[in-house]
C-alpha cells in the first residue's frame, strides 16, 4: 500500500535542501520563511511549516498528491489538530488513515488482551458482535472469534444475511451461534461486545450490561446509558515492531505521528484478511495498550469487567 506522509517541520532545516542547510543561519531563516512546503524526493513525504495559511498550502499539497496518483496519506498528530487542514485535505477518492481498518484486522488481539488483563480464559468468553455488514472483515473476524471462544452472537438486523454463518460455524467449529436483532436482551449475558459498525443511536438502543466490555472498531461511541460502569474500548496502539522502525526514525516519522497509523500505513490492507493476520504475526505487531474514553486504560480498569459481574448488569 503506497502511502504518502504529510508532516509538520520543527526545525527550519526540515524545509530547506541539503544545500540549502549548510548557507549561514541568517540565510536559512530568510529562505525558510517563505518556504511553507517540502517535497521529499522518492521518499512520499510532504513536510510543511508551522506557519502557514491552510488553504493556500492544502490547495499546493492537494495538487502533488493528485499528480501522484496518491490514494493513501498518513497526516501527522499536530496537523490532524487543525480541523480546516484535515477537512481540506480530505478528497472522496483519497484514505486519510486513521488506524481504524488495522483495528479491525486486530479485533482478535485486542480481545486477548483484555481477557489477559481480566485474569480470565478467552474459552470461558461469550462474545456479542454488532454488525450490518457482512464484508470480508467481519466474516472472517466472526469465524476467527467462534473457534476459540464459548459462545458467540450476532446482532444484525440484518438476520437473514448471516444465516451462512450459523451453517458454516456449526459444521467447521461445532458452535451452535446466536443471531438476534431483540434490543431488551440480546447482550444481556456478553462478556465482551465488538461493535463493528453500529452507530451512537442504534447501539444505545441496546441494554448493555453495566459491566461489560464495549470494544468500539469503526468509530468513537459515547455509552450515555448511566447505569453502565463498564469499559468502553474506543481506540489502540500497537508496538512498532523494529523492521519498522529502523525506516520509520531513518525518515523522522516516529514522533510526529501515532504508532497505529504508522503500522497501518506499512500494512498492505489491499490484501486479504488472512494475508494481513499473516503478516502481523510475521512482523510481531501487537497490543500494547487500549484507549478508553479517558486515554489509555490502566489495570485497575479492568476489575469491574469480570464475568462474575454480569449477573448485576440486569
Amino acid at each position: 500500500m503506497n502511502t504518502w506522509y504529510i508532516k509538520e517541520a520543527n526545525d527550519i532545516n526540515e524545509l530547506l535542501s541539503d544545500k540549502q542547510s549548510k548557507f549561514p543561519k541568517l540565510i536559512r531563516k530568510l529562505i525558510a520563511k517563505f518556504k511553507k512546503v517540502k517535497i521529499v524526493d522518492n521518499k512520499n513525504i510532504i513536510i510543511v511549516s508551522k506557519k502557514i495559511k491552510v488553504k493556500k498550502i492544502t490547495e499546493k499539497i492537494n495538487k502533488e498528491l493528485e499528480k501522484n496518483s496518491v490514494k493513501n496519506i498518513a497526516i501527522s498528530d499536530y496537523l490532524c489538530s487543525i480541523p480546516e487542514f484535515k477537512e481540506r485535505i480530505y478528497t472522496k477518492k483519497l484514505h486519510i488513515l486513521d488506524g481504524r481498518k488495522l483495528f479491525k484486522v486486530m479485533t482478535i488481539d485486542v480481545i486477548k488482551y483484555i481477557v489477559e488483563k481480566q485474569g480470565t480464559e478467552l474459552e470461558s468468553q461469550e462474545i456479542s458482535i454488532l454488525t450490518n455488514s457482512k464484508d470480508e472483515g467481519t466474516v472472517q473476524n466472526i469465524v476467527n472469534i467462534a473457534s476459540k471462544v464459548k459462545m458467540l452472537n450476532i446482532i444484525t438486523d440484518n438476520i437473514e444475511d448471516f444465516k451462512f454463518l450459523e451453517t458454516y460455524i456449526y459444521e467447521n467449529i461445532g458452535m451452535m451461534i446466536k443471531i438476534s436483532s431483540n434490543p431488551k436482551k440480546a447482550l444481556l449475558k456478553s462478556n465482551i461486545i465488538v461493535n463493528f459498525d453500529f452507530n451512537k443511536e442504534v447501539l444505545n438502543k441496546y441494554n448493555i450490561p453495566k459491566h461489560s466490555i464495549i470494544i468500539n472498531i469503526k468509530d468513537k461511541i459515547d455509552i450515555i446509558k448511566k447505569q453502565f460502569v463498564g469499559v468502553n474500548v474506543q481506540y489502540f496502539e500497537p508496538n512498532i515492531p523494529e523492521s519498522f522502525a529502523k525506516n520509520l526514525n531513518k525518515n523522522n516519522l516516529i514522533n510526529p505521528f501515532n504508532n497505529t497509523v504508522l503500522c497501518e500505513s506499512l500494512i498492505n490492507l489491499n490484501d486479504s484478511f488472512l494475508n494481513i493476520r499473516n503478516k502481523l504475526e510475521e512482523e510481531t505487531i501487537i497490543i500494547k495498550q487500549l484507549i478508553g474514553n479517558k486515554g489509555i486504560l490502566s489495570d485497575n480498569e479492568w476489575k469491574n469487567t469480570s464475568s462474575k459481574n454480569l449477573s448485576k448488569s440486569t
